[in-house]
């Protein structure tokens, strides 16, 4: 659920709930094939490549392209391997492909590459993090290529980057190539020579590993597709998950069963069992601080031999902007004196807030005018007023105001009532 409003509590708290968008790596464009030769519809594709030494999730990332800013997305569970390859083809890639030698895509989806002026771009949670473009830089938004755009090429050729080589010039890492050469779907052979050695394979059989056929969170806020979570402010959130699991040797061979979120680990507990699986249940805890973004839980279920499987599923952590403060505030004032108190305010949810305060008249025998209570030389108004002060998510993240009221010298004694606001605006 996308929530955009403000909402402020009455007398000292205030409350903005706004979406922050949510923020990544080693994975680039390696080959763009965007001029194939038997049909621009079905034919077109992109090899990406993990550069780095450690498997990346790619659930939810997305191509954008001269055609749309959401071209192609990626769906959850998406991986790419260390030092491994993913093909994304347009649909129909297998059966319209250039060259029926050329492995399956691992992933397709309609897609428009453009023959002329056009271009590629890997976002990650609207951060790009590879590009490519090809033609004249003055008809291709800068954002969508490194330095220079490299040259167009002929039909049915690809635009090949030199050895996985990035230095952020399109012009430099990108030539002309016989598409998807020595590609086989997985790996590269990275020379042209062949040579072969013998292995010997040993293959022992051992009992079946457990497995997961069901992983779900109960609880889901929004109607939007997927997951939504509501943290509760200054508290945590605990969510009850469900986890369904065999073993195809004996469910007694089942040991235990968890679920880790945000490296913490929650023991799950059985529910029910038939003669062909068993149903975990139990709950994990959401800290109200933990920053609005898209993350991951993960079910392990584990048996007496030590083995163990896991799965995933995500899910968005929907933002909460929410402080706390004292709900009194007293002076004791002498006519003509300034007279000052100090409260603390509280982050209570998971965005940072940029801090604004007003202030009513105080009534009593006259009136104190709002304009005599200050903070920092600000003087407050019945308009919210910015203080000139973020405060940052976290468990413990509070700051200290200092109030000043400065009566007329001519003030009735009396005791005098109004109201001051304090407001978090979300950043």
């Amino acid at each position: 659920m996308k929530i955009n409003y403000l909402k402020f509590m009455s007398i000292c708290i205030g409350i903005l709930f706004l979406i922050l968008p949510p923020v990544f790596g080693a994975v680039i464009i390696d080959e763009v094939l965007y001029d194939p030769i038997n049909d621009e519809n079905g034919g077109e594709a992109i090899l990406l490549y993990n550069d780095g030494e450690t498997k990346i999730n790619l659930s939810d990332w997305t191509l954008a392209t001269k055609t749309s800013f959401s071209d192609v997305t990626l769906p959850l569970g998406s991986y790419i391997l260390p030092k491994g390859y993913l093909l994304i083809a347009d649909s129909g890639f297998s059966i319209d492909k250039d060259d029926p030698s050329w492995p399956d895509a691992d992933f397709e989806e309609a897609m428009g590459l453009g023959n002329t002026d056009a271009y590629v771009a890997l976002i990650n949670n609207n951060t790009i993090i590879d590009t490519v473009a090809w033609g004249s830089a003055t008809n291709i938004n800068d954002s969508f290529y490194e330095s220079n755009p490299a040259l167009e090429i002929a039909p049915g050729k690809s635009l090949k980057r030199t050895n996985h080589t990035d230095t952020n010039n399109n012009l430099a890492d990108f030539s002309e190539a016989t598409a998807f050469a020595g590609f086989i779907g997985g790996t590269a052979i990275e020379s042209a020579n062949f040579a072969e050695a013998q292995i010997i394979v040993t293959a022992n059989v051992l009992d079946n590993n457990p497995e997961i056929l069901n992983f779900q969170i109960l609880i889901d806020e929004s109607e939007n597709p997927g997951i939504q979570i509501n943290p509760i402010s200054n508290s945590k959130k605990t969510v009850e998950v469900l986890v369904e699991v065999t073993d195809k040797d004996s469910l007694d061979e089942i040991n235990k069963t968890s679920v880790i979120f945000n490296s913490k680990e929650f023991l799950l507990i059985e529910d029910s069992r038939n003669s062909s699986s068993i149903i975990f249940k139990g709950t994990f805890d959401i800290d109200y601080f933990i920053e609005t973004n898209n993350y991951s839980i993960t079910s392990r279920v584990y048996d007496y031999e030590s083995d163990e499987i896991e799965i995933f599923i995500g899910f968005e952590l929907l933002p909460l902007a929410s402080l706390k403060v004292d709900s009194t505030l007293e002076f004791n004032i002498i006519p003509g004196q300034t007279s000052t108190k100090t409260i603390s305010v509280k982050n209570t949810g998971n965005v940072d807030l940029d801090l604004v305060v007003k202030a009513s008249d105080l009534i009593g025998d006259s009136l104190i005018n709002k304009e005599n209570i200050s903070i920092s030389n600000i003087k407050l108004s019945d308009k919210y007023k910015q203080i000139n002060q973020i405060l940052p998510t976290g468990e413990n993240s509070t700051y200290e105001i200092e109030f000043l009221i400065s009566p007329n010298s001519n003030i009735a004694k009396d005791s005098y009532q109004g109201n001051i606001w304090i407001g978090g605006l979300a950043t």
